[in-house]
Protein backbone atom coordinates (compact mmCIF):
# COMPACT_ATOMS: atom_id res chain seq x y z
CA UNK A 1 0.00 0.00 0.00
CA UNK A 2 2.79 2.42 0.81
CA UNK A 3 4.35 1.88 -2.62
CA UNK A 4 1.02 2.98 -4.12
CA UNK A 5 1.20 6.16 -2.04
CA UNK A 6 4.79 6.71 -3.16
CA UNK A 7 3.81 6.34 -6.81
CA UNK A 8 0.94 8.81 -6.28
CA UNK A 9 3.36 11.31 -4.73
CA UNK A 10 5.68 10.87 -7.71
CA UNK A 11 2.82 11.70 -10.09
CA UNK A 12 1.96 14.78 -8.01
CA UNK A 13 5.60 15.88 -8.14
CA UNK A 14 5.76 15.41 -11.90
CA UNK A 15 2.50 17.33 -12.41
CA UNK A 16 3.66 20.20 -10.19
CA UNK A 17 7.06 20.40 -11.87
CA UNK A 18 5.32 20.66 -15.22
CA UNK A 19 3.18 23.53 -13.90
CA UNK A 20 6.32 25.27 -12.60
CA UNK A 21 8.06 24.87 -15.96
CA UNK A 22 5.04 26.21 -17.84
CA UNK A 23 4.79 29.26 -15.56
CA UNK A 24 8.48 30.08 -15.56
CA UNK A 25 9.33 32.97 -17.88
CA UNK A 26 12.43 33.22 -20.06
CA UNK A 27 14.20 35.88 -17.98
CA UNK A 28 14.56 36.96 -14.38
CA UNK A 29 13.12 40.42 -15.01
CA UNK A 30 9.83 38.96 -16.13
CA UNK A 31 9.91 36.53 -13.20
CA UNK A 32 10.32 39.42 -10.75
CA UNK A 33 7.20 41.08 -12.16
CA UNK A 34 4.93 38.01 -11.95
CA UNK A 35 3.33 38.91 -8.61
CA UNK A 36 0.79 36.24 -7.63
CA UNK A 37 1.98 33.90 -10.38
CA UNK A 38 5.45 33.95 -8.79
CA UNK A 39 3.84 33.21 -5.44
CA UNK A 40 2.06 30.26 -7.06
CA UNK A 41 5.35 28.95 -8.43
CA UNK A 42 6.86 29.21 -4.95
CA UNK A 43 3.91 27.35 -3.45
CA UNK A 44 4.23 24.57 -6.04
CA UNK A 45 7.96 24.35 -5.35
CA UNK A 46 7.27 24.08 -1.63
CA UNK A 47 4.69 21.34 -2.34
CA UNK A 48 7.13 19.38 -4.54
CA UNK A 49 9.88 19.52 -1.93
CA UNK A 50 7.48 18.42 0.82
CA UNK A 51 6.35 15.51 -1.36
CA UNK A 52 10.00 14.43 -1.74
CA UNK A 53 10.42 14.59 2.05
CA UNK A 54 7.19 12.59 2.47
CA UNK A 55 8.43 9.87 0.11
CA UNK A 56 11.74 9.55 1.96
CA UNK A 57 9.79 9.36 5.22
CA UNK A 58 7.63 6.53 3.86
CA UNK A 59 10.70 4.65 2.66
CA UNK A 60 12.37 5.13 6.04
CA UNK A 61 9.28 3.68 7.69
CA UNK A 62 9.11 0.73 5.26
CA UNK A 63 12.67 -0.18 6.18
CA UNK A 64 11.75 -0.02 9.88
CA UNK A 65 14.63 2.25 10.75
CA UNK A 66 13.10 3.49 13.97
CA UNK A 67 11.30 6.61 15.01
CA UNK A 68 13.05 9.67 13.62
CA UNK A 69 13.23 12.82 15.69
CA UNK A 70 13.72 15.08 12.69
CA UNK A 71 13.69 15.02 8.91
CA UNK A 72 17.49 15.02 9.07
CA UNK A 73 17.27 11.75 11.04
CA UNK A 74 15.32 10.28 8.13
CA UNK A 75 17.95 11.38 5.63
CA UNK A 76 20.73 10.16 7.90
CA UNK A 77 19.13 6.75 8.36
CA UNK A 78 18.58 6.27 4.64
CA UNK A 79 22.18 7.26 3.93
CA UNK A 80 23.62 5.12 6.73
CA UNK A 81 21.75 2.04 5.50
CA UNK A 82 22.76 2.86 1.91
CA UNK A 83 19.19 2.81 0.70
CA UNK A 84 20.06 5.80 -1.50
CA UNK A 85 23.41 7.18 -2.60
CA UNK A 86 24.76 10.00 -0.47
CA UNK A 87 24.53 12.35 -3.46
CA UNK A 88 20.75 11.82 -3.63
CA UNK A 89 20.38 12.33 0.10
CA UNK A 90 22.45 15.53 -0.16
CA UNK A 91 20.14 16.87 -2.90
CA UNK A 92 17.08 16.10 -0.78
CA UNK A 93 18.65 17.84 2.21
CA UNK A 94 19.35 20.94 0.11
CA UNK A 95 15.75 20.92 -1.06
CA UNK A 96 14.51 20.65 2.51
CA UNK A 97 16.57 23.73 3.36
CA UNK A 98 14.97 25.62 0.49
CA UNK A 99 11.53 24.47 1.61
CA UNK A 100 12.23 25.86 5.08
CA UNK A 101 13.14 29.22 3.55
CA UNK A 102 9.98 29.19 1.43
CA UNK A 103 7.86 28.48 4.50
CA UNK A 104 9.52 30.42 7.30
CA UNK A 105 11.34 33.30 5.62
CA UNK A 106 8.91 34.08 2.83
CA UNK A 107 9.36 37.85 3.04
CA UNK A 108 13.13 37.50 2.78
CA UNK A 109 13.32 35.28 -0.31
CA UNK A 110 15.86 36.37 -2.89
CA UNK A 111 13.78 36.08 -6.07
CA UNK A 112 16.85 36.17 -8.32
CA UNK A 113 18.41 33.23 -6.47
CA UNK A 114 15.20 31.21 -6.64
CA UNK A 115 14.83 31.97 -10.35
CA UNK A 116 18.38 30.74 -10.90
CA UNK A 117 17.61 27.54 -8.98
CA UNK A 118 14.41 27.00 -10.95
CA UNK A 119 16.15 27.44 -14.29
CA UNK A 120 19.31 25.51 -13.47
CA UNK A 121 18.41 22.86 -10.90
CA UNK A 122 14.93 21.48 -11.61
CA UNK A 123 16.78 18.45 -13.00
CA UNK A 124 17.74 17.60 -9.42
CA UNK A 125 14.16 16.49 -8.87
CA UNK A 126 14.49 14.11 -11.81
CA UNK A 127 17.65 12.63 -10.26
CA UNK A 128 15.78 12.02 -7.01
CA UNK A 129 12.73 10.59 -8.78
CA UNK A 130 14.98 8.25 -10.77
CA UNK A 131 16.59 7.02 -7.54
CA UNK A 132 13.17 6.43 -6.00
CA UNK A 133 11.96 4.60 -9.12
CA UNK A 134 15.11 2.45 -8.99
CA UNK A 135 14.37 1.66 -5.36
CA UNK A 136 10.74 0.81 -6.22
CA UNK A 137 11.78 -1.55 -9.01
CA UNK A 138 14.52 -3.21 -6.92
CA UNK A 139 12.05 -5.25 -4.89
CA UNK A 140 13.29 -3.68 -1.65
CA UNK A 141 10.02 -1.75 -1.42
CA UNK A 142 8.10 -4.93 -0.72
CA UNK A 143 10.68 -6.63 1.46
CA UNK A 144 12.14 -3.65 3.29
CA UNK A 145 15.51 -5.30 2.67
CA UNK A 146 18.55 -3.17 3.23
CA UNK A 147 21.66 -3.84 1.14
CA UNK A 148 24.62 -5.43 2.93
CA UNK A 149 27.19 -2.93 4.12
Amino acid sequence: MTTTKIRQKIREIEDSLEIIKEGLPEDVGEFLSLGLVKDGIYKRLEFVIQAVVDIFSMIYSLHRLGVPGTVDDIFGGLAQKRIFPKSIIALAQEMKGLRNILIHRYGKINDETIYELLTERLGDFEKIMNAIEKWLSSGRAESGAVPKQ
